[in-house]
């Protein structure tokens, strides 16, 4: 197999895809242009995969809408210098014609987030039948056949009945896998693949990339995967391609890419991401690497992990979890059970989604909550939060009885969620201060307008925002900060307890280790509790005391993080950890 060396490109014999100096730019609203992609170059050899690596804003996702000519007309502008050639015909030169003619047929593209991407007033079987039946000239009957047969090749359970289900109706990894059945229904030689599995628990995910590797081997695809993500493109990618700022960092084989990575921003990347073998005692970020010496920064590292891991340390998890059994929690959960009703027929019948959950959470400690997509653990959330109403079981805080819907507006504030998605849990039409003002208004916190204003400021200092950041809306902020201000707006009310659902699963890994690294500040400045879920199990090891494994909408497991990981006792526990990518 020929790859682009890392000093410039190959022959161009056996190469799918070549672009040589791509140049991308945006233009704002008031016409000036904002460069996102720099002049990068990589080529995509016949039967390969390149994997694109980086964080948020580094331009890979422009790189795969140029390649595949959806980037948005209008406001934004490819270089003319720039190539992009497919099997050697130039597709910067072809028109919108030209360019439909390919995409599906030759090239086709997964998208990140498959809600948004599938359109929810049509079934699945509707929308993948009709790639079918533009480029294959396939009639409804075959088409639908057709569209059966790939369902079932993605692993889609009960595919004949699944064709005629909505989006909605079906789970994250459902939804994704469906998107992997539209962009290979006609057999595509190049598949682009932008972050496939983000936001997906590490069974689904492992899967996902058990079934894009097996796929390109059948159908002899080529594939341009991106990730932000350098352990989980070590599992499928031939060479990869690390990006930041809209330019090449350093490009490789995999191999050597994460086993001698030459460029400090590499080396970034592979070190922000917690671990599975070892806790630190706080997550380096990039800026710590960038003008770092390797040395230095590797022997910063080995004494961060011993001052964690040394003996002498006072309290160790074990003991600490002795000690809030011997103290009232912060937060208590018995017997907690949630059902929600459906209809069978004529006939209503009530589908449990939680069986009878039970934990203590102490203060100033973090609970990990771990499992599948389905399991329960939002739902979980939601109720304990009161969000949603309960069949069985009580919720206590600080030992008095939460209320379901009826709760004071005192016992509301004193225990706050982090949704998953910042971009829908922030109303669009208020600035970052007035997301920070109003539940200040509601609980009477502060004595006036002039001292909220003076705490909208500090709350934004406190997570990493300048004060300014007050007066923006949430579209002008990235992902990471969006969801900095959600945890800033539960700040706001002082809470006591903090549940966290996933609000760190769809952030780039640099990101992901700021907003850890907050968490654990606030922890130790003001003494909250939080409950903690996430389906990625490196990010759990390194924040929880304690860990409870949900299957099923019951607990499987629970334990001290510390044992549980060295030692899981249950089979689903040892799935979940063997699904894991290698580099942790």
């Amino acid at each position: 197999m020929s790859l682009p060396g890392s000093g410039g490109m190959q022959d161009d014999a056996g190469t799918l895809l070549q672009v040589r100096d791509l140049r991308v730019n945006f233009l704002t609203s008031e016409r000036e242009s904002v460069p996102a992609v720099r002049g990068i170059s990589f080529a995509i050899p016949e039967d390969a995969t390149v994997a694109l690596v980086g964080e948020s804003g580094s331009g890979k996702t422009v790189t795969g809408l140029a390649v595949m000519g959806l980037l948005p007309r209008g406001r934004s502008v490819i270089d003319p210098a720039a190539r992009i050639q497919y099997r050697g015909r130039e597709l910067t030169a072809l028109d919108y014609a030209g360019l439909r003619a390919l995409r599906g047929a030759e090239m086709s593209m997964i998208f990140q987030d498959p809600m948004s991407s599938l359109n929810p007033v049509f079934s699945v079987g509707f929308q993948i039948g009709e790639v079918l039946r533009l480029h294959l000239g396939l009639d409804a009957e075959q088409a639908r056949a057709r569209t059966i047969v790939l369902l079932d090749e993605v692993g889609i359970p009960e595919p004949a009945r699944r064709v005629d289900s909505y989006p909605f109706e079906l789970s994250g990894g459902q939804q994704q896998r469906a998107m992997i059945a539209m962009a290979i229904a006609c057999g595509p030689r190049l598949l682009i693949a932008d972050e496939p599995t983000t936001a997906l628990d590490v069974t689904i995910q492992k899967q996902i990339i058990e079934l894009l590797a097996e796929l390109k081997v059948r159908q002899r695809m080529s594939m341009l995967f991106i990730s932000h993500d350098l352990a989980l493109v070590g599992e499928i990618a031939d060479w990869i391609v690390v990006m930041r700022q809209g330019e090449i960092r350093e490009q490789g084989p995999a191999d050597r890419i994460l086993g001698a990575p030459q460029d400090a921003y590499t080396r970034a990347l592979l070190a922000c991401r917690p671990r599975l073998d070892r806790r630190r005692a706080r997550l380096p970020v990039v800026a710590d690497f960038l003008d770092a010496d390797p040395d230095q920064v590797d022997a910063s590292d080995r004494l961060v992990t011993h001052q964690l891991s040394h003996p002498s340390e006072p309290v160790t998890r074990a003991q600490a979890a002795q000690r809030d059994v011997d103290t009232p929690p912060a937060l208590e959960v018995q017997g907690l059970s949630v059902s929600y009703s459906g209809r069978e027929g004529l006939r209503r019948v009530e589908r449990p989604a939680v069986r009878e959950v039970n934990f203590r959470l102490g203060r100033g400690r973090t609970l990990g909550l771990v499992g599948e997509s389905g399991s329960g653990k939002t739902t979980l959330a939601r109720a304990i939060a009161g969000l949603l109403p309960v069949s069985a079981g009580v919720v206590r805080l600080d030992g008095r009885t939460l209320a379901g819907a009826t709760r004071t507006m005192n016992e509301r504030r004193r225990l706050q969620i982090v949704f998953q998605n910042p971009h829908a849990s922030l109303n669009p039409r208020f600035t970052a201060g007035r997301l920070l003002m109003e539940p200040m208004r509601l609980h009477g916190i502060g004595a006036g307008e002039d001292e909220r204003l003076e705490r909208v400021g500090e709350l934004l200092r406190r997570v990493g925002l300048p004060p300014e950041a007050a007066q923006r809306y949430p579209h002008e902020f990235s992902g990471g900060q969006r969801q900095r201000i959600a945890v800033a707006r539960c700040l706001a009310l002082e809470p006591d307890v903090l549940i966290c659902d996933e609000a760190v699963s769809a952030l780039d890994v640099s990101v992901q280790a700021q907003l850890l690294n907050l968490l654990q500040d606030l922890q130790d400045d003001f003494g909250m509790s939080y409950l903690f879920i996430s389906h990625d199990l490196a990010v759990v090891r390194h924040v929880a005391d304690e860990v409870l494994v949900m299957r099923a909408g019951s607990i499987v497991e629970q334990g001290v993080a510390d044992t549980l990981f060295a030692r899981p006792e249950h089979p689903y526990t040892r799935e979940l950890l063997a699904a894991v990518p290698g580099l942790t």
